[in-house]
């Protein structure tokens, strides 16, 4: 065989070997929309905002889901998207102790619950609540320096933002909490509503 059938074999082999793995029912990972509202206006965003918080009969629908699944299980991720999940955050916190409760007949079934957030109500307080329920994992987006940010990811009040993200990033990073915050920095190139004058 020569050295390039021998490398497709081998890729296909990869392939099959991940698409296996990613089809199994051993892993369950769970990406929710708490809400589809936000407290931010960016200036890109796809969203009409339309759908508020999920309804009980939803959240009770995922507890249920979670008791069916749990015991046959070798991972468990629940991932909160958005709008701004801190906007339903009492959705988070049931859902997320619901987790934890259950888990605690299975503490060696690994979970990590993260969460894709604004970061403008991240504060300690918050993050210290949620990282008792298992979301310890961040990632916060800022649109480059304060004077791009501000003027790209407004506030619904019309506000600016980058300051208080900026001051509750210091403030997690000075904490004793057992967070990990991936921080994504979008660049746009510039133009006439991002131009600063």
């Amino acid at each position: 065989m020569d050295q390039t059938a021998e490398l497709s074999v081998r890729e296909e082999a990869a392939f099959e070997e991940e698409l296996v793995a990613a089809l199994t029912d051993r892993t369950l990972h769970l990406i929710i929309l708490a809400t589809e509202q936000c407290n931010f206006r960016c200036a890109y965003c796809y969203e009409d905002f339309s759908v508020g918080r999920m309804g009980p009969e939803t959240v009770q629908g995922i507890k249920r889901l979670l008791d069916r699944r749990l015991d046959g299980l070798r991972q468990l991720n629940v991932s909160w998207f958005g709008g701004e999940p801190l906007l339903a955050r009492p959705i988070v916190e049931d859902i997320s102790s619901h987790v934890v409760e259950s888990l605690g007949r299975l503490p060696e079934l690994p979970y990590l619950g993260d969460m894709t957030t604004n970061g403008y109500l991240l504060d300690v307080t918050t993050a210290e609540r949620l990282a008792g329920l298992g979301v310890g994992s961040y990632q916060i987006s800022l649109d480059g320096p304060q004077a791009v940010h501000d003027t790209t990811r407004v506030r619904a009040d019309g506000g600016k933002s980058f300051q208080r993200i900026g001051e509750n990033l210091l403030a997690l990073r000075d904490s004793a909490l057992p967070l990990r915050i991936l921080l994504r920095i979008h660049l746009t190139p510039p133009s006439e509503s991002t131009t600063v004058g």
